[in-house]
């Protein structure tokens, strides 16, 4: 290794140490196994060093390449030093599927949102160490999407069950636009300024149509920021991937779409035409990603600020 390379070496470790802090919790899940719907879902849980009593938690959702462990340890090591447990789950894997970027209709955001209820049903029933009443969903991408549906209330029609507290969503597709939307706690939508995977200005005109409303969301846009920003690892181009950023719906009445760019009116619930149908008219190729350590930095200090909130609740 020659000094140019030792030196870059050096800055990155120093930025990572300053950006993350020393571990703070020796990285062994515990693992869980949740039938939903005839399928295995995999949950893995880490907590916090020195439990007493009960925990707040974060429950993260992967997304269209699926669940990358070490590569999201950024997460778990700054929540466990705040005394918060940290849940994943991976809905790709018993579904016998490894990515969605080819094929985003392998697994649907629905299913997976219906997967991150059953963990959160399970961990309230069977992780003595977690608060089930003060669980937050933190979303990437696809999973971005996931946790956008759960925050609404249209997701959650029965107020008195067991539901997420707190809601972020890190990069998420935001085509659809909801008549009338209401989340059923706080949101946070971050979003990066040069994402040609899912369209941050969709996602500035959601949080200001929930906010006109009366929800409480923040939006946070990071400027020169790619998609999946705070992924170690090269930048990458799928040019097989679909990417739906061109694709905005808009809820004209109850279950009953417009696809504003080609006009196609399509319905919920398998009428025809349907999503997919209109989704194939405004479907273009090639995805991108790029890591960034100043991206991640700034998005993980909104992040660890918002989930105080948790805390808060806690005491």
């Amino acid at each position: 290794m020659n000094r140019q390379h030792v030196r870059a070496f050096v800055l990155t470790a120093f930025t990572a140490f300053l950006l993350f802090g020393p571990p703070a919790l020796a990285l062994e899940p515990q693992k869980y196994v949740v039938r939903e719907r005839g399928i295995d879902l995999p949950v893995y849980v880490y907590l916090p060093d020195n439990v007493q009593g009960k925990v707040p938690a974060m429950l993260l959702v992967h997304g269209s390449g699926g669940l990358k462990l070490k590569a999201k340890e950024i997460y778990t090591r700054a929540f466990a030093r705040k005394g918060i447990a940290t849940i994943f789950i991976d809905s790709f894997t018993p579904r016998g599927v490894k990515s969605t970027v080819e094929k985003q209709s392998s697994v649907d955001a629905i299913e997976m949102g219906r997967d991150a209820f059953a963990a959160l049903r399970y961990v309230g029933e069977h992780v003595k160490e977690i608060d089930a009443h003060n669980v937050g969903l933190m979303g990437f991408s696809k999973g971005g999407l996931v946790t956008l549906n759960v925050s609404l209330t249209v997701f959650n029609p029965n107020p008195n069950a067991l539901h997420f507290v707190r809601f972020i969503a890190m990069y998420p597709a935001c085509e659809s636009f909801r008549l009338n939307p209401k989340t059923i706690g706080p949101l946070t939508i971050i979003a990066g300024a040069d994402d040609g995977y899912n369209k941050p200005e969709y996602c500035e005109e959601m949080a200001k149509q929930l906010q006109q409303g009366g929800s409480p969301v923040t939006f946070h846009l990071i400027p020169g920021a790619q998609h999946a920003w705070d992924l170690p690892g090269p930048a990458k181009v799928v040019h097989k991937g679909e990417n739906y950023s061109s694709c905005r719906f808009q809820e004209i009445e109850p279950q009953v779409w417009i696809e504003t760019h080609s006009k196609i009116k399509v319905f919920d619930h398998g009428k025809v035409p349907t999503r997919k149908q209109a989704l194939d008219k405004c479907l273009t190729h090639t995805v991108s990603w790029g890591y960034s350590a100043k991206a991640t930095g700034i998005s993980m200090k909104y992040v660890e600020d918002e989930v105080e909130s948790l805390n808060a609740r806690h005491k």
